[in-house]
């Protein structure tokens, strides 16, 4: 089996030993790939040889299903702005332990968001009115991966998407690619209704629903955004006229 380590960024922080509590729930890596299409294979190739996601979308529209849940910047994209070429990656493993969302009964003010593209405001707002240790949300903000540490908690549709793309509802090619457990998971959007309770989501069936915050306690897998824009190589700088010093 394939071991993924999420690293702390704070070695000090109470979640300073989360890499003794990830593991990958990756199958064997030869037979996925013996199990990909050609078109899937060669995404990923490109993706690899540093084209953008959005860039692979626009060279040929009918590849957009075989760029859901390829390896990008060191998670697995479910979810691909067409419009601006930005999208969402999610880690490939889960938090191995069962977390709270935490801090019942304390309103978190505009950590209400629940579409795509409000997950990362959701997280800041939650750290910002619950400095609780372990929870749901600061597991997935106090961590990095080898080149980054801006993870955060999904919101409830962006959790919705990766079920429908990377996890059990996946009607793609590949089906549950993400490795997600037939489990509850955490969303970052609390309840418009109840501060006591916040939504997640049933990977088994999809269903998303609100629960307690102190008494729920469930998964969460760390998602980051991604933007269209790509870094350049080192030659690509050095032909644009910079020099080495």
């Amino acid at each position: 089996m394939k071991i993924l380590i999420l690293q702390s960024k704070n070695e000090e922080n109470s979640d300073a030993n989360i890499e003794e509590n990830l593991e990958s729930s990756d199958t064997d890596a030869q037979d996925e790939l013996d199990s990909l299409s050609p078109k899937s294979v060669a995404v990923q190739l490109r993706l690899e040889n540093r084209e953008t996601p959005s860039e692979i979308y626009q060279s040929d529209s009918s590849l957009l299903d075989f760029i859901y849940g390829q390896t990008y910047q060191e998670g697995l994209i479910f979810y691909l702005d067409l419009t601006n070429g930005g999208g969402l990656v999610a880690y490939p493993s889960d938090y191995q332990d069962k977390v709270y969302w935490g801090c019942e009964g304390v309103e978190i003010l505009e950590a209400e968001g629940e579409v795509i593209g409000t997950g990362q405001q959701n997280t800041i707002d939650i750290l910002i009115g619950c400095n609780t240790q372990g929870i749901a949300a600061s597991i997935c903000d106090n961590f990095y991966s080898d080149s980054y540490d801006d993870w955060f908690l999904p919101s409830k549709a962006e959790l919705n998407q990766m079920y429908l793309k990377i996890g059990q509802g996946s009607k793609l090619h590949f089906g549950n690619i993400g490795g997600f457990t037939d489990a509850e998971y955490w969303s970052s959007t609390e309840s418009a209704l109840n501060n006591k309770e916040a939504f997640f989501q049933y990977f088994s069936t999809g269903s998303q629903i609100n629960f307690s915050k102190n008494t729920g306690y469930f998964l969460v897998r760390p998602v980051r955004a991604f933007n269209e824009k790509r870094k350049s190589s080192v030659q690509e700088r050095l032909d644009n006229g910079e020099t080495p010093f």
